[in-house]
């Protein structure tokens, strides 16, 4: 595939300016743009962020103390990043708890977070994936 193909190009998980996990679907040098992006993110509150450059969109959100990030495409809908890093976030928190702000090893959750990264971002690149029904689905589960 093309990278014009993808609407969601590379994800990642990181405490502090340690990248704990990440995938793209593509090549690129998004590790090393990222890196530069994560010293300047403030890991103490929770918060969510978007910089546009150039064609691309860097989204982020922290939570407890982890920083999701994913780039796209500039043309992508916020909304759709986000739903993606909502849905990384809980897996990850999931599978690892508290650990991920413990650690300071680069890549140490990869070879367990990697495949989880790569599906979520399969599913949302997908052209199955409408965001208006996940939303709905979404606001139905909080409803309960």
């Amino acid at each position: 595939m093309a990278l014009n193909d993808y609407k969601l190009l590379y994800g990642l998980v990181a405490h502090s300016e340690t990248i704990l996990a990440e995938y793209s679907p593509t090549s690129g040098n998004f590790a090393h743009v990222t890196h530069q992006l994560l010293s300047k993110i403030d890991i103490s509150k929770d918060s969510r962020m978007s910089y546009a450059s150039g064609e691309y969109t860097f989204n982020y959100c922290v939570k407890d103390e982890i920083t999701f990030l994913c780039l796209s495409r500039k043309d992508v809908k916020s909304s759709l990043s986000f739903a993606f890093l909502k849905k990384v976030s809980n897996d990850f928190v999931s599978m690892f708890g508290q650990k991920g702000k413990k650690s300071n090893v680069a890549y140490a959750f990869n070879s367990d977070f990697s495949p989880m990264l790569k599906k979520s971002m399969e599913y949302y690149n997908s052209e199955h994936f409408d965001l208006n029904s996940e939303e709905k689905l979404q606001n139905f589960k909080s409803e309960l």
